[in-house]
């Protein structure tokens, strides 16, 4: 089945087969239905991986603003709110605005996010900074103004967390999710049923069943806490830089 797994998505275990060739049946099919599913998390989860570390990330250059008496003009209300969008939406043909951040000091623009009806938002956001002093347009970014990397962010996060086709999608991967423990649970359990008889046949003393599974993996079993200290280090290194 492994050597041709595509012409074993649907084969079962023999009708007189015991629980355990059974259990091993059922987690075979399963690796079998999860792999794309488990290859999809595999790439979207290491992308965000490298975007966490910030190596390709493209990061537009920094608006500088003249530092202002206020932070907001007076008399700010909807209608000046609605003027900003506007002077947005005339910089970027078409922009669909979905966020508009206020300035919350001195120096800070407005800031207008949102995505050109065209593109969609699976291709990128755009971004315009406007001066809330003068009212002028300060900078523009738009998805092809951005790196590669960076305008496949949408689209990785719409697979990552089932953003896309509504709840029923969204159920779905949740299943999906749910159907992965059970994979990896089934697999400690055949593991340690194989231990079992293993050490029923050589006479060896009973062991409990994590030690089991422990002794099982081997020196691989180092891989775990290995990845878990190297987060942390990842994580201290961004801190201190």
């Amino acid at each position: 089945t492994y050597r041709r797994f595509w012409k074993g998505f649907f084969r079962t275990a023999p009708a007189d087969a015991d629980a355990r060739q059974k259990a091993a049946a059922t987690h075979r099919l399963l690796a079998l239905w999860l792999l794309p599913f488990l290859v999809l998390i595999a790439l979207t989860s290491f992308y965000y991986f490298i975007d966490d570390l910030g190596l390709f990330r493209s990061r537009p250059a920094p608006t500088m603003v003249a530092e202002r008496d206020w932070v907001l003009p007076d008399g700010f209300d909807g209608r000046s709110l609605d003027d900003v969008i506007a002077i947005a939406q005339i910089a970027v043909p078409g922009l669909d605005p979905q966020t508009v951040v206020l300035p919350g000091q001195k120096k800070a623009p407005f800031e207008i996010v949102g995505y050109r009806k065209a593109d969609g938002p699976i291709f990128g956001a755009a971004i315009v900074k406007v001066d809330p002093s003068t009212m002028e347009v300060l900078s523009t970014v738009t998805p092809e103004s951005q790196g590669t990397f960076t305008r496949l962010k949408p689209l990785v996060t719409a697979i990552h967390y089932a953003n896309w086709g509504g709840m029923a999608v969204t159920i779905f991967w949740a299943f999906l999710g749910i159907l992965s423990v059970a994979l990896v649970w089934k697999a400690a359990r055949i593991g340690i049923a194989r231990s079992q008889i293993h050490d029923a046949a050589t006479g060896a003393a009973p062991r409990k069943s994590l030690r089991r599974y422990r002794d099982n993996l081997g020196r691989n079993w180092l891989i775990f806490p290995a990845l878990l200290f190297a987060g942390i280090a990842i994580a201290a290194l961004k801190r201190l830089l």
